[in-house]
């Protein structure tokens, strides 16, 4: 049985049970938040983490991460059992959103127990196979198995001579950075010939809010578009000579790389987790430092100012790893864990 998440419909009990009976279970990771109980695998949202569990203060970030300030976190989290007790009962009024220290100690345990009860842990990016090991999953039971996408049909247009037409394609949410993208380009010089397209999708609360956010910081700015969802990512990719994925957190993809590539398309993203993984700097794209406006801004307007640099982007992509290979490898992790079968004098018990 292979999981690839754990919802409040499906999760550990389900891999315990199965494990029980005897069924081989696989874990197939998509998401920090397995191993980070934050779920951004950032240090108090700022700071790459190497996600030891039992290293790092993850009490204290997690509480940072729901609202408190980073020096009350520390205090509440460095707390014994009665102090804390006494604190959340005030903390519980005030924090709101903000979680039980307790709640730290259960993550651990559930990710010991997920590791413990799994045969194979499938990883799509080395930064999560490193963090597992840190955690003590043993080697043997760790698989690195990158993402694919299907070939696309076809490559995207050739640049637009009218200026540089930069991308995103994704979800409204904060963590993926696109309110750095609308700041960069709005730093930019209202001369320079840049267009920024944004096709993006959400319809929960966070999503809308995040969604206002960004037509706040874009008012006013020709140069910034919002549309909506697009059928296809072609249709996106077809309109854009660079795809920008500012991500804010460490991802195990995103898959709208590996999109991008197929297409045709460079991209310029954060230096982190598995975009950094994927994109090779100054060969199919470039990266900048996370969050860092100034520096994407800087970037866009080179890539604006040089369109011969743009060439060379699109020239340096290579081929795309595939569905068809991710299915090949997934098939041989599932036959690992079968025994072969008994020939016919074996499971006789006889002899030749």
């Amino acid at each position: 049985m292979d999981f690839h998440s754990f919802t409040r419909g499906i999760g550990l009990p389900h891999v315990r049970a199965a494990a029980e009976r005897g069924t081989r279970v696989v874990l197939t990771l998509h998401v920090a938040s397995v191993v980070c109980p934050r779920g951004t695998m950032l240090r108090f949202g700022r700071i790459a983490c190497d996600g030891d569990l039992a290293r790092r203060p993850c009490a204290a970030c997690r509480l940072h991460g729901r609202g408190l300030p980073r020096p009350i976190a520390a205090v509440v989290a460095g707390l014994g059992a009665a102090g804390r007790a006494g604190a959340w009962a005030v903390l519980g009024r005030v924090g709101g959103r903000a979680q039980p220290p307790a709640a730290m100690a259960a993550h651990r345990w559930r990710f010991d127990e997920a590791m413990r009860r799994a045969d194979r842990v499938v990883a799509p990016s080395r930064w999560l196979v490193e963090a597992l090991r840190t955690n003590g999953v043993p080697r043997e039971k760790l698989v690195y198995c990158p993402q694919g996408v299907e070939p696309a049909a076809t490559d995207a247009r050739s640049p637009s001579e009218a200026g540089l037409r930069v991308g995103y394609l994704g979800r409204f949410d904060p963590g993926k950075g696109i309110h750095v993208l609308v700041e960069a380009v709005r730093r930019a010089p209202p001369e320079l010939p840049l267009a920024c397209h944004i096709w993006a999708s959400g319809t929960s609360t966070v999503a809308g809010a995040y969604r206002d956010r960004l037509a706040r910081l874009a008012r006013g700015d020709r140069r910034i578009r919002f549309h909506g969802p697009v059928p296809t990512p072609g249709e996106a990719f077809a309109a854009m000579d660079l795809l920008a994925v500012p991500s804010l957190a460490l991802e195990t993809g995103p898959l709208v790389v590996l999109e991008a590539f197929a297409a045709g398309v460079p991209v310029i993203g954060s230096d982190l987790g598995g975009i950094a993984e994927r994109i090779r700097a100054g060969v199919d794209g470039l990266l900048f430092p996370p969050g860092d406006v100034g520096a994407l801004a800087g970037m866009l307007e080179t890539l604006a100012r040089d369109r011969t640099r743009l060439e060379r982007l699109r020239a340096g992509i290579g081929p795309v790893r595939t569905m068809d290979q991710v299915a090949a490898e997934t098939r041989a992790t599932y036959a690992g864990l079968i025994p072969a079968p008994l020939g016919p004098v074996a499971a006789a018990g006889g002899h030749r």
